[in-house]
Parts: C-alpha cells; sequence; structure tokens
C-alpha cells in the first residue's frame, strides 16, 4: 500500500532488533519474527473474513511492533533517542506509538493495516509472557509447597516447646534452636 510505512517498519528493526536478539538469542527473535508476522495475519484474516477490517496489509509492522513490545518488556526503563535528539523512556514511545496506531485504526475505520500492526503488539506480549517468563503452574506449586513447608515448620516448634515444658516437669532441660 504505502511503502513509507515498510521503511519506518524496517527502521524500527534495524534499530531495536538487534538489542532483542542478543538478550533472547537468534533462535527465538527469529522465531518471535516469524511468529509475530503470521499470529498477526491469521488474526487480520479473521477480521476480514469476518468483515470488520478491509484493504491490503503487506508489510512488516506487526513484528516491528512485537519486537518493541519485547524490547520494552525486556527493559522498562530504558531511555531511548526519539528521532535522534530526545531521550525518552521506552514506555512512553510505546505508549505514543500504540496511541498513534489506534488512533489511525479508528480513524481509517479499522483497516487491514492498522488491524495487523495493532495486533502486533498484543502478539508481543503474549509471545514474552509465554516464552520468556515463568510458567503460572510453576509459581503456583512453589507457593503451594511453601505454604506446606511453613505448615510443618510451625508444627515442628509447636512440638518442640511441648517437649520441652515436658522435660521442664522432669527436671531436665532441652532447648531446640529452629533448624
Amino acid at each position: 500500500d504505502d511503502p513509507w510505512r515498510f521503511v519506518v517498519s524496517l527502521i524500527g528493526i534495524y534499530f531495536l532488533g538487534p538489542a532483542v536478539e542478543a538478550r533472547i538469542g537468534s533462535g527465538r527473535f527469529y522465531g518471535l519474527f516469524l511468529g509475530s508476522s503470521i499470529i498477526a495475519g491469521m488474526f487480520g484474516f479473521l477480521l476480514s473474513f469476518a468483515g470488520i477490517a478491509r484493504g491490503p496489509a503487506f508489510t512488516v509492522a506487526a513484528a516491528t511492533n512485537a519486537i518493541f513490545m519485547v524490547f520494552y518488556l525486556l527493559n522498562p526503563d530504558a531511555p531511548i533517542l526519539a528521532f535522534f535528539v530526545l531521550q525518552v523512556p521506552i514506555k512512553w514511545l510505546l505508549y505514543l506509538f500504540m496511541a498513534i496506531e489506534v488512533a489511525y485504526l479508528l480513524i481509517t475505520h479499522f483497516s487491514m493495516f492498522f488491524c495487523v500492526a495493532v495486533a502486533g503488539f498484543g502478539v508481543g506480549y503474549l509471545w514474552f509472557a509465554l516464552f520468556l517468563t515463568r510458567p503460572k503452574t510453576v509459581q503456583a506449586s512453589e507457593w503451594y509447597y511453601g505454604l506446606r513447608n511453613s505448615y510443618y515448620r510451625w508444627k515442628r516448634r509447636r512440638a518442640a516447646r511441648k517437649f520441652e515444658v515436658y522435660m521442664r516437669q522432669h527436671n531436665r532441660e532441652v532447648i531446640f534452636d529452629e533448624h
């Protein structure tokens, strides 16, 4: 549709891609790039099939936005030079680009390009949550076992206190430590 959109997307990948690739590795980076393009494209196809979005979407904007989102999630407080002049926190720049793309999405009455581009942010977030964070089941099991161990420690301390009282009644001094 518009060659400038494609060029701007490639510039975003050029500047943010190496930093993300260095943190997550080449294989995961390629998975992020291709996976976000494919998933956002499928999302666009579904919107087109449902009659919600119209028009072409020949771009890598979904992959660029996914890389942008993962860069933000890896470095939430990183400063970045906006337009080669202003040093701005990455989250402000991310919020600005998200707001601009959502505004264009609404102004163009759900143009396919902007539907796919905005979906890239969501795919990047989901990719980060699925592949770069600890699974929730591990956290839940650690919470459960930590709670269970706290209960067992409490039971042992209670039994030790009862045993100390029993031994004092029989004129013997026994002291247990926490370990």
